[in-house]
């Protein structure tokens, strides 16, 4: 017996068979996508793109729709507010001072990135101060080599590399290798926080002796 496709399965104009994945998805069809209203919103962007497939390929697609992460721009605040809270616990009164980096190669510093948003946001004076981030030096810079050119004397130092995805992990482990072997003290501690990363990152990063946290961990 020929089985159908799944455009044949599910029946129902394009219109109707998305707003059920964003039924079974739990997400808003009209709420814009993160803090800024005048962008379009979820449900327009993946209408409009969709629009543009023929059936065999929305076939295709629409299952990935199904187990799709979704994390608008507006929750970066509050994950934000959760990094710094853990990187507070995890300074304690350990180390003599900490350095919060972007997951970024040092050519690629000042680029517009998720692990930029985040660093900037650290900064805030609020988070310093709501997770009590100054009662030891802290640093945070978007190019690591800064910690060679002004904190070559540095010891028993926190060093967390920030970022808000990890895929394959490739570009982490070249950037945080790169660390390792030009800029690393022997005392350091360095540690590598992630909104979300892949399996294979995490494995990856790991395999090269290098901690690794992150809030969401996909498969695929």
């Amino acid at each position: 017996m020929r089985i159908e496709s799944f455009a044949q399965i599910e029946t129902g104009t394009l219109r109707e068979r998305l707003e059920r994945v964003f039924a079974d998805n739990g997400w808003d069809l009209s709420a814009g996508d993160g803090a800024f209203r005048y962008y379009k919103t979820l449900y327009s962007k993946f209408y409009n793109f969709m629009n543009s497939l023929n059936l065999e390929e929305q076939d295709l697609i629409f299952p990935l729709i199904s187990i799709y992460h979704y994390c608008p721009a507006g929750r970066y605040d509050s994950l934000v507010w959760r990094m710094a809270e853990e990187i507070n616990d995890l300074w304690g009164d350990k180390y003599e001072s900490l350095y919060i980096l972007t997951l970024t190669k040092p050519e690629e510093a000042g680029h517009s990135k998720g692990a930029s948003f985040i660093v900037s946001h650290m900064r805030d004076q609020a988070i310093q101060e709501e997770y009590d981030l100054t009662r030891k030096p802290l640093y945070l810079y978007e190019n690591q080599n800064l910690l060679k050119k002004k904190h070559d004397d540095r010891d028993n130092s926190l060093v967390v590399f920030v970022d808000d995805f990890i895929g394959s992990g490739e570009t982490a482990i070249d950037t945080i290798q790169y660390f390792i072997d030009n800029i690393k003290k022997d005392s350091d501690r360095v540690v590598v926080f992630s909104f979300v990363a892949m399996q294979a990152a995490l494995e990856s990063i790991a395999a090269i002796g290098v901690e690794i946290k992150t809030f969401v961990q996909l498969e695929k």
